[in-house]
């Protein structure tokens, strides 16, 4: 038998969640910045998709959307960060 939690416990886990207060993050926007490319990058996996990959686009967009907005030299390379056709290729590999 396993040491970890098991389904149900998870389960009720996660819906306790939704008891909580609202959670609130304050960040530089450097931070942000490098947490967007990193969203970015996590939601390329082949693998992640579902409810937790639409929850994490919606908060990378939202960082996007107050650090780089549309129409500014920021945006345009936020914006870039969710398209494969504009990825830089490793150099040495």
């Amino acid at each position: 038998m396993p040491n970890g939690p098991d389904s149900i416990q998870i389960s009720q886990a996660l819906a306790a969640l939704d008891q909580l207060p609202i959670v609130e993050l304050t960040m530089d926007p450097m931070t942000a910045w490098c947490v967007l490319g990193s969203l970015q990058l996590a939601l390329r996996h082949p693998g992640h998709k579902g409810a937790s990959a639409k929850i994490a686009e919606r908060f990378a967009r939202a960082i996007q959307a107050s650090i780089a907005p549309p129409g500014t030299e920021l945006g345009r390379l936020a914006e870039r960060g969710w398209h494969a056709v504009f990825d830089v290729p490793r150099e040495g590999g």
